[in-house]
Formats: structure tokens, C-alpha cells, sequence
């Protein structure tokens, strides 16, 4: 199960937003740190990426629409982000399930050597029996 989102691309874009109000070029870092240092550093790197499309973008068209592309192109970085994400929790849990395996295996592997080695003292133990005479039952 992944884990969900710590921030949102609205605030994301907010905080690009701040900065450029400020005066400033929205980097990842000063999103980052308009964030309070949380999220993805790769998300807001991308956010960062996009503020920047998005101000040659304005230059070029109408404020609304490329503020609509801008929205439309976060909103599909966060979605990638998720994903990549849950992937990366999905490895993290069957990484620990094969490493249980594993451990499993080598504890059952002990275990069979010791029946094993037990089988093979009991076997030579019934071979020395064999060679010597039965014992008379006490009375």
C-alpha cells in the first residue's frame, strides 16, 4: 500500500506562486522551503520545471490558458509521483517478504541437516545392533 501524499500540488504551485511574488524564480529548493521542507524533492523539482514552462508559456499565450496547461501537467506529475511512489513501496514490502523467505529456507535447511545427521547416527546405531545378538528379556 503507498503512502499517501504529504503535500499537494496546489500547494505546490502556491508556494512557486509566493516566490514569484516575492521576486524570485521558483526553484525546488525555495519551494521546498516555502513547504516547511516536506514532500519530494523530485515532485517539487518538477513543479519547479513547470513554473518555469509556465512563465515562457505566458509570454507566449493567455495568462488562463496556460494556467490551465500548467494545472493540467501538475496535476499529471503528482499522479506519476503517487504512482512511482506506491511502486516503490510495493518493493520495499516484497524486498522484506523475500528476505523472510529467505531466512525461512536457511532455518529449514539447519533443521534438515540435524534430522540428517540424527538419521545417520540412529542408522549406524541399528547396524551395530544388528551384529550382535539379541538380549535375553530380564526376569
Amino acid at each position: 500500500m503507498g503512502r499517501e501524499a504529504t503535500i499537494t500540488y496546489e500547494q505546490v504551485a502556491a508556494a512557486a506562486d509566493a516566490v514569484k511574488v516575492a521576486g524570485g524564480k521558483p526553484t525546488s529548493r525555495g519551494i521546498r522551503e516555502r513547504l516547511g521542507n516536506t514532500g519530494s524533492m523530485g515532485t517539487e523539482q518538477q513543479a519547479a520545471v513547470l513554473g518555469a514552462k509556465l512563465e515562457g508559456t505566458n509570454e507566449r499565450t493567455g495568462k488562463a490558458e496556460a494556467a490551465a496547461q500548467a494545472r493540467k501537467h501538475g496535476e499529471a506529475v503528482f499522479a506519476e509521483a503517487a504512482k512511482i511512489e506506491a511502486a516503490k513501496n510495493t518493493i520495499s514490502n516484497l524486498t522484506g517478504k523475500l528476505e523472510a523467505m529467505q531466512a525461512q529456507i536457511e532455518r529449514q535447511a539447519g533443521e534438515l541437516d540435524v534430522a540428517r545427521q540424527g538419521a545417520a547416527t540412529a542408522g549406524g546405531e541399528a547396524a551395530e545392533l544388528r551384529g550382535k545378538p539379541a538380549a535375553k528379556p530380564r526376569r
